[in-house]
């Protein structure tokens, strides 16, 4: 409680006295998040504080870019950033707030209540992460860490997806640093990230929501692997083998041989794997097709927001595309901590031209 008093004044500092800060959200590996209102307009807000940005060029670049894509990007199913505040001192510049919408809950909490859950919620739940997917994939991002929390979800049911710490620009000649650096949680990553495959595209997403769709029916994880070939292993276990074909497309040679050695495995019916739970034909359809072990089988967002289990919700003119975002220049591996600083400036800049210093 004392360590919060302490960061709530810290946070009053560099806020500079704007929020009413409430009550602790979440604590994470980036930092702690607060519940807050800000004084002027009595609106309500998450602000989250990241610290020791700087004690790593990875740590840096996740908040640069998070930050840089929510600004590009604003969409009524993605987390709204409000305010990116400091300190108004560049030499004492190390840690950042970050303002956002702020949302009740996240399907983590609400897959694991005691709530029940109908084909309804999966349906609406389900159609507004594929939504906001089409527009985050119009401008050639992807998010690379879809998980029931980071879905975050208010008492009417409207969602927000969050956390972009992970996601990419994606590009044809995607390589080494994009594929190295991924570190999602596991539950949710496809065979060709398992397998490590060279290139990855908006597929990889779209298993991460089949993985989230079986959870909301299940209310448990479909594949709760203990570790990478334990992961590949769950997988097969209930969608069978791969084909000589599909696995022909994994360049890594140990991979396939380790994938050949858990021998021939039968698909299991979807019928039989949720068995006892509510679900209905159109749901297991669209996950069948989303759960496609090769990423070119599996059924693409557009796709997936005109089936037939969509059909109540789909409406083509209002669910919008965005430009492509080109590959932000930091990206480059050569970039040092100096330069990160400096671009992460310049964008509490951008919302606070008061602090229009030049850094010394």
């Amino acid at each position: 409680m004392e360590e919060n008093v302490s960061i709530i004044e810290d946070l009053q500092k560099e806020t500079h006295g704007k929020y009413k800060f409430q009550r602790v959200l979440g604590h994470g590996a980036y930092g702690i998040v607060f519940s807050a209102i800000d004084k002027q307009t009595g609106r309500s807000v998450a602000i989250k504080r990241v610290e020791h940005i700087f004690d790593s060029v990875l740590d840096a670049k996740r908040c640069l870019r998070e930050i840089c894509i929510l600004s590009h990007l604003k969409h009524e199913n993605m987390t709204n950033l409000i305010d990116v505040v400091t300190l108004n001192d560049f030499q004492k510049f190390s840690s950042i707030v970050v303002v956002m919408d702020l949302m009740e809950t996240d399907l983590f909490q609400i897959i694991n209540s005691g709530q029940p859950l109908t084909v309804d919620h999966h349906r609406y739940f389900i159609y507004q992460v594929l939504r906001g997917l089409k527009f985050i994939h119009s401008a050639n991002v992807l998010h690379r860490d879809l998980k029931p929390s980071n879905l975050l979800v208010n008492s009417d049911c409207d969602l927000k997806i969050a956390d972009f710490g992970l996601a990419r620009i994606s590009t044809p000649d995607e390589q080494s640093e994009f594929l190295s650096e991924y570190v999602a949680t596991r539950w949710y990553r496809p065979p060709e990230v398992l397998l490590n495959y060279h290139t990855y595209g908006p597929a990889l997403d779209v298993w991460s929501v089949g993985c989230i769709l079986a959870e909301l029916i299940m209310r448990k994880p479909l594949f709760p692997g203990q570790s990478t070939t334990n992961q590949i292993s769950s997988i097969i276990d209930i969608i069978g083998s791969p084909s000589e074909e599909d696995l022909e497309k994994c360049p890594n040679k140990n991979a396939r041989r380790f994938v050949k050695g858990l021998g021939s495995k039968h698909k299991i019916p979807w019928r039989h794997v949720f068995r006892g739970y509510n679900y209905d034909k159109d749901e297991v359809d669209i996950l069948d097709k989303m759960l496609a072990w090769e990423p070119e089988n599996r059924i693409t967002v557009e796709e997936a927001l005109a089936h037939p289990f969509f059909e109540t919700l789909h409406e083509p003119f209002d669910e919008p595309v965005t430009f492509p975002i080109d590959n932000f220049a930091f990206e480059k591996e050569d970039i040092t901590l100096p330069e990160l600083k400096q671009r992460l400036w310049e964008e509490v800049l951008k919302y606070h031209p008061e602090f229009n210093a030049k850094p010394k």
